[in-house]
């Protein structure tokens, strides 16, 4: 091997490592603020003098901006370039990171937390998409995508953690969100320097698909100077899921919950709204497709190509990814989320403790979504996701059959392990949906993929938490005393307990949901992390094989000549 070949690898593998870290960087510090702003809210509070009440708006908010600009965001990136969204996405989030850290009041910190949604929304997806479109499948892709869904827990449980122990130090809370915002700082410009510059230009391009003359054959349309956004379905989408994903948490903090006169409308309103856009991006393939099937068409005025084109559903397994995800990331943040209060509200145990004792996930997780970038390319993609699932079940059964006398080794410490399993498909459904999707349509697929979990987390949390209050409330009318005589409140352990382990029961079945779906819905689902070659050689296609290294090799070229 020539020393000019070397240095070409060379210079390969350590670009290929500076774009996993810089955009693996910046999905730890979006999860990396979601753990530090969970653990420090009770000092915050006290800091900026804010009600109980107005307590959980900066959480919802953040959450109920991120879920639903996520679709925008990654059609704007699919169409403006992954590079371009990142960069961006990144800046605006270490600047209103700096923002929440200088925050005087609760209403800039609530509005501060608010606008930095607006960030994760754009870097999200478009760091997908520079990942997908990047690494070619195979072991690149496959390792590239197990250290993006690594960093996903690894940045919560390190964010509780560090927030924890600022919290409690003369630093205080600010610290947190200072660290956040230098970081972001850090790694965006290591993306500026090394993403690149080709995914400005190349990933613009909007592919569409219709019939031709005969009506069975179908032939692709490629506009790629159509820059333009669906905005109608924009709007529709946004509006859709902000009201959903807001009646879900609202009712979680109203004090009558459901009971609240104006919240029950909200559900219909915002599945209309959700119905009305997927009929809507319908209705605009059709007038895309027609578009640009007239000859005598006006080139000045393409109509918007739909914002999620109808066609992306007929990639293979993406339905039934995207059911299983819903089911798994239901079942984990909801039973994460409630582990954390059996110990702090039934256990007692402090918030720099439970920090500690969520140790074991940060490892379990961090290693369920490593190991699969060494298997994908070795075993059937539908054994990891059904192991997964069925080690899912696990850890919510336990939590609803604890001891609360038991000691943490025999109980809290396996529900730990166990919880995060959902984590060992991360990467098989993310390298299978990037795969089966064209190298324009990554973000957007990305988006889709980050929709699903952050509605299961909405929804789920928001049925689950209601009826295991209910639960709670009817456990409280028929024991009003404690065993010492004392009077029972909704606060009391015993109280809480009945509610939550009715939750993880609830977690349990979405679990098995789960499994269920895996078994039935990825019959025929292969190995999924094979390089482009060695499918193509199994097909026997000696074309296709030779088309695909040209088109590695060009692109690698692409990239190098624009850097």
């Amino acid at each position: 091997m020539s020393s000019t070949t070397s240095k070409e690898l060379v210079r390969t593998a350590w670009k290929d490592v500076t774009i996993v870290v810089s955009v693996a960087g910046i999905s730890f510090l979006n999860s990396f603020f979601n753990g530090a702003l969970t653990v420090s809210l009770v000092t915050i509070q006290k800091d900026l003098n804010i009600s109980a009440a107005n307590l959980q708006w900066s959480v919802s908010l953040y959450a109920l901006v991120f879920g639903a600009f996520l679709l925008p965001m990654g059609r704007l990136s699919d169409i403006y370039g992954h590079r371009t969204l990142f960069i961006l996405g990144t800046a605006h989030f270490a600047a209103f990171s700096l923002a929440i850290s200088l925050s005087p009041n609760w209403i800039a910190f609530t509005a501060f937390c608010t606008i930095l949604a607006l960030g994760a929304a754009g870097n999200t997806p478009a760091g997908v998409g520079v990942v997908g479109a990047h690494f070619e499948a195979g072991e690149g892709k496959n390792r590239a995508f197990a250290v993006l869904g690594a960093n996903q827990p690894l940045g919560f449980i390190c964010g509780l953690v560090i927030g924890a122990v600022l919290t409690q130090t003369k630093a205080g809370w600010r610290a947190s969100f200072y660290a956040q915002s230098a970081l972001a700082v850090v790694f965006g410009i290591l993306g500026f320097f090394t993403i690149p510059s080709s995914f400005t230009v190349s990933s613009a391009a909007i592919p569409l698909t219709q019939l031709d003359s005969d009506g069975q054959s179908v032939v692709s349309v490629n506009p790629s100077t159509n820059r333009k956004l669906d905005w109608v379905g924009s709007a529709l989408s946004v509006s859709g899921f902000v009201l959903l994903t807001f009646a879900l948490a609202d009712a979680q903090a109203e004090p009558r919950g459901w009971r609240t006169p104006f919240l029950p409308p909200l559900i219909p309103t915002s599945f209309l709204l959700i119905g009305a856009f997927l009929y809507w991006e319908k209705h605009l393939d059709k007038k895309v497709q027609a578009y640009y099937a007239d000859p005598d068409r006006d080139p000045a005025s393409p109509p918007a190509p739909p914002l999620l084109p109808p066609a992306i559903w007929r990639a293979p397994f993406l339905a039934a990814l995207l059911s299983i995800v819903f089911f798994a990331w239901a079942s984990f943040n909801t039973s994460s989320y409630y582990v954390n209060l059996m110990m702090q509200s039934v256990l007692g145990v402090t918030p720099l403790k439970t920090a500690l004792y969520f140790l074991p996930m940060i490892i379990a997780g961090t290693a369920l979504n490593l190991i699969p970038g060494f298997l994908l390319g070795k075993i059937s993609g539908k054994i990891l996701i059904c192991t997964s699932m069925a080690l899912s079940v696990v850890g919510p059964t336990l939590l609803a059959l604890i001891d609360i006398k038991a000691s943490y080794w025999a109980f809290l410490f396996p529900i730990l392990v166990f919880i995060p399993a959902p984590d060992l498909c991360y990467a098989v459904a993310a390298v299978q949906i990037s795969k089966s999707v064209s190298r324009s349509e990554q973000a957007t697929a990305g988006a889709l993929f980050n929709v699903v979990t952050r509605l299961a987390t909405a929804i789920s949390l928001g049925l689950i938490s209601t009826g295991a209050n209910n639960v709670s409330e009817n456990y409280l009318s028929k024991h009003p005393l404690d065993a010492f005589g004392a009077a029972n409140t909704m606060e009391s352990p015993l109280v809480l307990l009945s509610g939550y382990r009715v939750a993880a029961w609830a977690c349990t079945a979405c679990s098995l949901i789960g499994l269920v779906l895996s078994g039935v819905g990825l019959s025929g689902m292969g190995v999924v992390g094979k390089k482009e070659a060695e499918v193509d050689v199994d097909e026997g296609d000696s074309t296709t094989v030779a088309a695909g290294l040209t088109r590695r090799r060009g692109r690698r070229e692409n990239e190098v000549s624009q850097e």
